[in-house]
């Protein structure tokens, strides 16, 4: 595995990105006390692999997008976004269950009773990200969704279920983005990548670092690199248009 960006320097170019993000689904976790910052990682990061991925943004009522941030910024594409109250995202376990049971009845063989359990973990999901999903339709490329401020429906998903909720996501072909703001949720262990943006605040960009708790594979997300958020690929332009905070350069 080459060597990483080293922590405390500016590599003179960044390697790149990590090849798995076009080889199969995978799942990132973006934690950062700074939604902003982390959201224009998970900008970048969508860019990058999919032109036509989708954002869905979880949002209270009467709520607006968080200063300097891509949303407030119009960043993303009126028909790439979409906005979800928290309750909109819940989990249909009770009526994947029901379904499942009547499946059950029809199974034959293992090969269906396999598909019977992708099927009922697919059920499961919320019906937004269900119709989602379907609205993606199937094709060649791995397709590229983000969820924004995840953090607003941790409650709803317990650690038991993180897993299972990724693995259907993942195994409809879609590759999935979450941004998090505060500590770490329980089931963080279930996604590939796990980034830490730093900065309390948007003007922080300048001095703002991410770094790579977790990654699979080689390339510029492999775990514990350090780089700074202004040079991850496609992000320079856009952090240049914020304003700029007072606090000193790191060393």
């Amino acid at each position: 595995m080459g060597e990483g960006p080293r922590s405390g320097g500016r590599p003179a170019a960044l390697p790149a990105l990590n090849p798995v993000f076009r080889e199969r689904p995978v799942s990132v976790l973006i934690l950062g006390e700074c939604r902003p910052l982390a959201s224009w990682l998970a900008l970048a990061l969508a860019r990058a692999c999919d032109s036509n991925y989708h954002w869905t943004e979880v949002r209270a009522h009467a709520e607006t997008p968080d200063p300097l941030g891509p949303l407030a910024e119009g960043r993303i594409p009126e028909g790439q976004l979409s906005l979800s109250l928290p309750e909109e995202l819940e989990r249909n376990d009770e009526e994947a269950r029901l379904a499942g049971a009547a499946a059950a009845t029809l199974v034959r063989a293992d090969r269906e009773h396999d598909a019977l359990l992708g099927l009922e973990g697919f059920l499961r999901l919320p019906s937004r990200t269900q119709g989602l999903i379907a609205a993606l339709g199937p094709g060649p490329a791995i397709r590229f969704v983000v969820l924004g401020n995840a953090d607003r429906i941790a409650s709803m998903y317990p650690e038991s279920t993180v897993g299972p909720t990724l693995h259907a996501i993942l195994s409809a072909g879609c590759s999935i983005v979450l941004t998090y703001r505060g500590s770490p949720p329980p089931g963080r262990r279930f996604f590939d990548f796990e980034l830490h943006v730093s900065g309390p605040a948007p003007e922080d960009w300048p001095h703002s670092t991410v770094r790579c708790e977790k990654g699979v594979g080689e390339g510029l997300l492999t775990p514990q690199a350090e780089f700074p958020l202004r040079e991850f690929p496609g992000l320079s332009a856009e952090l240049e248009s914020l304003p700029r905070g007072a606090s000193k350069e790191r060393g």
